[in-house]
């Protein structure tokens, strides 16, 4: 499975942001680093293992966001990202508002040149203005979800999802066609090579 096989054939309503807050699900184990967080399997010296990739039931809770959409290549993916991230860094500033979580991007549509993509920061406070530069405001998605980890490369990434396609498959689960990534390293400083991040799969 490529980066691209992740999300190509993907067909979804958009989702107005993904930004989450994280509560465990009843009767849901709680992994090493933490109640509600999901093991980050990483082999010594390399991405982490195929098999060591653990899913953990969780309820998102949504936030209020700032968002901003757009496609990219394949090959320019990561940089598209990270320039959508600084545009809604810089509104929010202007505006404000102050940052309240982590970086997430949706996937939201794909085909062999690119994908379209929605970035999304959490933020607090009010603002009169209305947000511009192609920012606009949204609230996260809520509901059940699976939460895998990722410590790696952007690259790398493919690894993690093959062994989340066959983690659902082994267990028969029954998942929306939609991941939801959520970087706990910063993209926008954080080099491409070095990344943790948590997935999310929402649940039928």
């Amino acid at each position: 499975m490529t980066f691209g096989d992740r999300v190509r054939g993907i067909a979804i309503a958009l989702f107005t942001g993904c930004l989450l807050a994280v509560t465990p699900a009843a009767g849901a184990p709680s992994a090493p680093g933490g109640p509600g967080t999901a093991p980050l399997a990483q082999a010594p010296n390399g991405p982490q293992h195929l098999d060591a990739v653990m899913g953990q039931e969780a309820v998102l809770n949504p936030m209020p966001i700032l968002t901003k959409t757009g496609t990219a290549s394949w090959a320019e993916g990561f940089d598209a990202l990270v320039a959508a991230l600084k545009d809604i860094t810089a509104e929010m500033d202007r505006l404000g508002l102050k940052r309240a979580g982590d970086a997430m991007v949706a996937y939201t549509a794909s085909d062999e040149a690119g994908f379209d993509y929605e970035a999304q920061i959490p933020f607090s406070g009010a603002t009169t203005e209305k947000p511009a530069n192609g920012v606009g405001l949204g609230a996260s998605y809520s509901g059940r979800v699976l939460k895998f980890g990722h410590v790696g490369s952007f690259a790398d990434m493919d690894n993690t999802y093959e062994a989340i396609a066959n983690y659902l498959d082994a267990r028969n689960i029954e998942a929306q066609d939609l991941y939801i990534e959520r970087y706990l390293t910063d993209p926008v400083t954080a080099p491409p090579e070095s990344l943790e991040v948590e997935i999310f799969v929402p649940l039928r």
